[in-house]
């Protein structure tokens, strides 16, 4: 237990995974804002279901996260711009899938249990869509963090897969 919390202490205590999560709030101010946008407004609800607002903030988003973190934080040289772009988008879409669901499900549980449509934090009104979104986009960030710093912005996912074979063949 000893060595997981030290294991823990030296990947999170980090100038990168600092810089990460300002470039992921960052990210996840463009992905809220869009998607705000996308949903609150009573003629894109019409054209736009709640769940492609979300992916499409998501894939906004996406882009600007993978700008910010291989130009600024990363700079991983051992692969080309874009292969690891190409990792970034298998990654960051596994998180879109993810935040899309984990928001919805907020959304139907939310319809579920409260009859009001939001609720009131301090003098600010939350739509239970936001709170959804808010709490999905927050939740996968370890997840995203862990993925990009070592498949990204490293070796990428086959060469991790190659060693991973030659290591269970010896």
């Amino acid at each position: 237990m000893r060595f997981l919390i030290h294991r823990m202490r030296l990947e999170f205590m980090d100038i990168r995974f600092a810089r990460f999560l300002v470039f992921g709030c960052m990210t996840a101010a463009v992905n809220l804002i869009v998607g705000g946008v996308l949903y609150s407004h009573d003629a894109t609800e019409k054209i736009l279901p709640y769940w492609a607002a979300v992916t499409i903030a998501g894939i906004l988003a996406m882009i600007v996260g993978f700008l910010l973190n291989s130009k600024l934080n990363f700079r991983y040289e051992g692969r080309s711009a874009f292969a690891q772009f190409r990792t970034y988008i298998l990654i960051a879409s596994s998180c879109i899938v993810l935040t899309t669901v984990m928001a919805e499900v907020g959304v139907q549980l939310f319809d579920h249990l409260f009859e009001a449509e939001g609720f009131m934090l301090g003098p600010q009104y939350i739509s239970y869509e936001f709170a959804s979104h808010f709490c999905a986009v927050g939740s996968i960030a370890i997840y995203s963090y862990i993925a990009h710093k070592y498949l990204t912005f490293d070796e990428g996912i086959r060469e991790r897969i190659r060693a991973l074979r030659s290591k269970n063949s010896s």
